[in-house]
């Protein structure tokens, strides 16, 4: 009873502040839904790859980065700074919402994993910081005590930590000696480990797969480990991609130029590898793969193509400005059959936030997007409308609009 009545005044003084256009934080939700942390370690023949994308979803939200944390609300459909505080400015140095503005530390959002209830992130100077699930109680999890510098330029961490369970496994770059360690944080016990101290073992970790770490020794030779990195074993190449579903990875075949020609698909499970050609998705140029889901690969046809031009004030020449594909997005069935065009403005162009990976997030139902318009105007090339789009996938998979998501505070 009390946490209720505790939630009907929370509710009453959000709505008291409505001028300033916050839903509710509900870290509760959230929170409440989560696995707990263990339970990754014990998931089998499901790839374990956190860090990579643009996108982490939750019941209530998709939270994202765009030079700052955001987050798009599944209740009102309206994007949000990730602040819950009214009378916040997104200044004071200790707002995700402005996370360059930090004062102490860096936030680095690819680095960025939800263990146990709260956020953790690690930075290139050595420091682990935390908050709870609504931004608040930032904590200094761990201080390297790193003072990056002339002298010292290679005490520093790695921005390729990746996260399994409770524990966080980052990359020292080098000690003292030039040599590079794996380290591996408990959330749960605030204990940090020098997993190569101890077992005189290194690898660069990549995933995780049925409690075994994979990735790739000094010599980028690929290796597996136990998770404690004590037994270490040299494996056949895993053709690793940034997008996954249960135990197989989607990624892309290329030529002997490197060019796209085909879509791999990787089953960690059975070991074998498909590979479908871009002839079966009438793509010259190849595929970009946006999501995937437990039935369908979302993409859009890589294709290169001129949509205006602007004069250099300089030379006086016309200078042609390129965007990478068409404004269409198709599904398809996971072997590539039963593809459907969902979506054709032939004036728009998926296109991703920041360098992380992934364009789009499909659920219940919806989907949110990326991108912008490119065109030419008074014959100058020009680009508008740029921004979250979200749309409402049909029975039959198509979309009928991308409406622009509202952008509040």
């Amino acid at each position: 009873m009390q946490k209720i009545l505790a939630s009907i005044l929370t509710l009453i003084c959000l709505l008291l502040t409505g001028c300033n256009t916050k839903p509710p934080a509900n870290p509760g939700t959230d929170g409440a839904q989560s696995a707990p942390p263990s339970s990754e370690l014990d998931l089998k023949d499901t790839i374990i790859d956190h860090g990579s994308g643009q996108f982490m979803e939750f019941p209530s939200r998709i939270v994202y980065d765009a030079s700052g944390i955001r987050y798009y609300s599944k209740v009102d459909g309206k994007d949000y700074a990730y602040c819950f505080d009214p009378l916040c400015e997104h200044s004071d140095g200790y707002c995700l919402a402005n996370f360059g503005n930090l004062e102490m530390w860096n936030w680095e959002f690819m680095c960025t994993f939800f263990i146990n209830n709260r956020f953790y992130t690690t930075n290139d100077k050595g420091n682990i910081i935390s908050c709870a699930f609504d931004g608040t109680d930032m904590k200094l999890e761990y201080d390297s005590g790193f003072e990056i510098g002339v002298d010292n330029p290679y005490t520093e961490w790695a921005l390729n930590s990746t996260a399994c369970g409770p524990y966080i496994y980052i990359e020292l770059r080098a000690d003292e000696n030039g040599n590079p360690h794996v380290l591996r944080f408990n959330t749960e016990t605030k204990e940090m480990e020098d997993l190569t101290e101890k077992t005189g073992n290194f690898m660069y970790p990549d995933f995780f797969y049925n409690g075994e770490i994979y990735g790739r020794d000094r010599n980028r030779l690929w290796v597996k480990a136990d998770m404690d990195l004590v037994s270490l074993e040299p494996i056949e190449e895993v053709p690793r991609s940034d997008f996954h579903y249960g135990s197989r990875f989607f990624g892309y075949e290329r030529d002997g130029g490197g060019n796209r020609c085909g879509v791999k698909i990787h089953d960690m499970k059975t070991g074998e590898s498909t590979v479908i050609p871009n002839s079966v998705f009438g793509a010259s140029e190849g595929v970009e793969i946006v999501y995937v889901d437990e039935n369908y690969i979302y993409y859009f046809h890589k294709k290169w193509e001129i949509y205006g031009y602007v004069t250099d004030s300089k030379t006086g020449e016309r200078k042609p400005r390129y965007r990478e594909n068409d404004g269409k997005l198709y599904r398809a069935n996971h072997d590539g059959t039963n593809i459907v065009c969902m979506y054709d403005d032939p004036g728009y162009e998926f296109s991703k936030i920041t360098s992380l990976n992934g364009i789009a997030v499909i659920f219940d139902g919806k989907i949110l997007i990326n991108g912008c318009y490119k065109g030419e105007i008074d014959g100058v090339a020009e680009i508008w409308g740029q921004g979250l789009r979200a749309g409402t996938v049909r029975e039959d998979g198509t979309i009928d609009k991308l409406e622009y998501v509202e952008r509040l505070s």
